[in-house]
């Protein structure tokens, strides 16, 4: 098993919007010296690499469809909603849990006392 990051991708509410949009992280990756469309790439996985025993053109062909923007069949990471997409619904995911803590912690007696962790009281 392969265990590491290969990408980071990052993405901002727009609330004027209502929209996810993706930021460009602007670094250039380090093993393949190519930007990704708002990827921060820290290397091939090893199915997209060609040098690698367990390379399929399957993965090659995708990674570089969110890789190489010259390539006709480019995927851009475009806005999306919360709720849509891989990062909408990580997104979406995210901002129910804070919803459900927030709401919870609202609805406390009013002297509960909170753990505060790292902290002495």
């Amino acid at each position: 098993h392969i265990f590491g990051i290969y990408a980071i991708e990052l993405w901002v509410y727009d609330e004027s919007t209502g929209k996810l949009a993706n930021v460009g992280l602007g670094s250039r990756d380090e093993e393949i010296g190519k930007r990704g469309a708002g990827l921060l790439l820290k290397r091939r996985t090893q199915e997209a690499d060609p040098n690698n025993d367990y390379s399929t053109p399957e993965a090659r062909v995708a990674f570089n469809k969110l890789t190489d923007a010259s390539r006709k069949d480019f995927l851009p990471a475009n806005t999306t909603d919360p709720g849509v997409g891989l990062p909408g619904v990580l997104w979406a995911e995210q901002s129910s849990s804070v919803t459900r803590a927030t709401a919870m912690i609202h609805n406390l007696p009013r002297n509960t006392r909170l753990a505060t962790f790292g902290q002495s009281s």
